[in-house]
């Protein structure tokens, strides 16, 4: 949930004209990847593309409902990450 919430920071500082180039989101990346037990070099795109899709979901809610919301779309970040790496480890790429 705090990367949501950091992640809109970043977009806002940018747009201000602090531009991370996106490195900001990479080391988030990283960390969650290595908590959940994956080595980076077995990081695979699809790991990237599911954290990505959720972070940019996150951008589109408001302010007035950003609290239940980012916790919402956490939690299914949280899970369909999860999934893939259960799933990862059963195909023997992790």
């Amino acid at each position: 949930m705090a990367a949501l919430k950091r992640n809109r920071l970043t977009k806002s500082l940018s747009r201000l004209g602090l531009d991370d180039g996106g490195l900001y989101d990479l080391d988030i990346l990283t960390i969650i990847s290595q908590l959940m037990g994956i080595q980076d070099d077995k990081l695979s795109d699809t790991f990237s593309d599911i954290y990505i899709h959720f972070i940019n979901e996150g951008d589109q809610v408001t302010t007035f409902e950003l609290e239940g919301k980012i916790s919402l779309i956490a939690t299914q970040c949280y899970e369909m990450l999860k999934t893939l790496v259960e799933i990862e480890i059963l195909l023997g790429r992790i």
